[in-house]
């Protein structure tokens, strides 16, 4: 998919100038003993990187349109709120998950011949997450076959889902057992979501975990007894976070966006409505009003440029945070927030997958989320104001912890959008005007990228066949979805 992009001389140089330097330091960054060998470290820190800016770039150029979290003009490239999909739509995830599977395959390899548990372990977590995104965003996608080109397995069979989650949930059972049995840590660096700490990867994994339990229950009930024992393993107490420096070439994806791209995305109407309801202080991390305008002013979904152009309010809806574009520390790629697990961990209380207070880590995910983003340019109003009033105050009602575990997800809308097909939470603003394709719901999943119709075309068509009556279509059901 073609995306316009700033010109950024500062990135070229850098490159430029590392290429030429790289025959200076050969005979110093070589080692006579193996000179083919890369640390476990530094495969890890080049996956959480590549993974970190695709997902960054994909949920604030697709995903934030997809859920709801924006709106605005449709036209040209702009087309994916109103489901107007191709195979290219997806190509760029799908591009990312599986060069980077051959970077934590290889880690997983040398730490396990090195004996270095910790990042052994930290592997399977990145393969659990990366192939989970590849099979929620997509459907059957290659995994068992995929990576063994030494076998000359070229054109690798897809996996049914459910073969793939059974699979990677043995794998987190492996990563949480390695992490207890470490005694060496992270000693070759490369960790740029814990700094090392091996403790905060075990909680990471597990809370994956429970994220996946918590798709298969819908399936499988007799997960709930599974989703309970990992409940009381270590657990989050930190968001799993890549966040950008802001110093060349550790930026942003969206800095490198061209102005009038990034100003085409608006609030959304179902945003405003449902923000403006609360008083949300994060309204201002996430969104700038239009200068003299003292409303929140949301955009109807799906307009075409014809009619945003044609609307008399346009002037007064609200743009995404400027801050996005200008500053190159402002976005993260989030793998999950500690907020995510708090709410989940509410939802599995009121449906009595485990005991405990619902309320509790209701309140603990709220509070999380509003600290996080009044680090970002929310107004400021504390965690204990915001769930003071009548509206936010723990209710026992599912439909609020889903509403507000929305809202909290601003930077991770993926799992926002596999969350409202596994719960049908939160009741996204459906019933517009505008002209949206698609019979008027969000898509299901992405269309196989075009390249695996060339490559991979027998393989491909069998999984269509076998899951979609043979048409690669958007709405198809995921296997977890109700």
């Amino acid at each position: 998919m073609f995306k316009k992009y700033k010109s950024f001389a500062a990135g070229v140089t850098l490159v430029l100038g590392l290429s030429a330097c790289i025959d200076q330091f050969k005979e110093i960054n070589t080692d006579k003993n193996d000179p083919t060998a890369v640390s476990p470290g530094a495969l890890l820190g080049n996956v959480i990187f590549e993974a970190g800016r695709t997902l960054a770039d994909r949920n604030m150029d697709i995903m934030t349109d997809v859920v709801q979290y924006s709106s605005g003009k449709i036209g040209g490239q702009r087309s994916f709120e109103n489901f107007n999909w191709s195979p290219d739509t997806g190509e760029e995830l799908w591009d990312m998950i599986y060069l980077n599977m051959t970077n934590v395959r290889d880690m997983n390899q040398k730490a396990h011949a090195l004996e270095q548990k910790a990042y052994e372990g930290a592997s399977l977590v990145m393969e659990a997450y990366l192939m989970s995104l590849a099979t929620d965003a997509f459907g059957d996608v290659p995994y068992r076959q995929a990576w063994r080109l030494d076998e000359n397995l070229l054109r690798p069979a897809y996996d049914p889902q459910a073969v793939i989650y059974d699979s990677l949930l043995v794998k987190l059972n492996r990563a949480d057992q390695l992490f207890m049995a470490d005694e060496t840590g992270m000693i070759s660096g490369g960790d740029f979501i814990f700094d090392g700490d091996v403790e905060a990867w075990q909680g990471f994994g597990n809370a994956l975990q429970l994220r996946l339990l918590a798709r298969m229950i819908t399936k499988d009930p007799s997960k709930i007894s599974q989703f309970a024992e990992v409940a009381q393993r270590p657990l989050l107490t930190t968001n799993a976070m890549y966040t950008f420096s802001g110093v060349a070439p550790d930026l942003s994806p969206v800095f490198l966006w061209r102005e009038t791209d990034f100003n085409l995305r608006r609030l959304s109407v179902t945003m405003a409505e449902m923000m403006n309801g609360l008083n949300d202080p994060r309204r201002s991390a996430y969104y700038e009003r239009p200068q003299g305008e003292t409303e929140w002013v949301g955009c109807p979904i799906g307009y075409t440029i014809a009619q945003f152009d044609a609307d008399p309010q346009n002037h007064r809806y609200a743009t995404l945070n400027q801050s996005f574009l200008d500053n190159g520390a402002y976005a993260n790629a989030t793998f999950m927030s500690y907020a995510e697990q708090e709410f989940l961990l509410a939802e599995a209380v009121l449906k009595n997958w485990i005991n405990g207070e619902a309320e509790i880590h209701y309140n603990r995910a709220v509070t999380s989320s509003i600290a996080f983003w009044n680090n970002y340019g929310g107004s400021g109003l504390t965690p204990e104001a915001y769930l003071a009033q009548a509206e936010v105050a723990f209710s026992g009602e599912l439909e609020q912890v889903l509403t507000q575990k929305y809202i909290a997800q601003f930077a991770n809308p993926f799992e926002c959008w596999f969350d409202y097909q596994r719960t049908g939470f939160p009741a996204l603003k459906l019933d517009h005007t505008a002209q949206v394709n698609n019979g008027d719901y969000p898509a299901k999943r992405f269309m196989y990228p075009s390249f695996e119709a060339m490559s991979n075309h027998e393989n491909m068509r069998n999984a269509i066949d076998r899951t979609m009556n043979g048409v690669d279509d958007i709405n198809a059901t995921i296997w977890w979805n109700n």
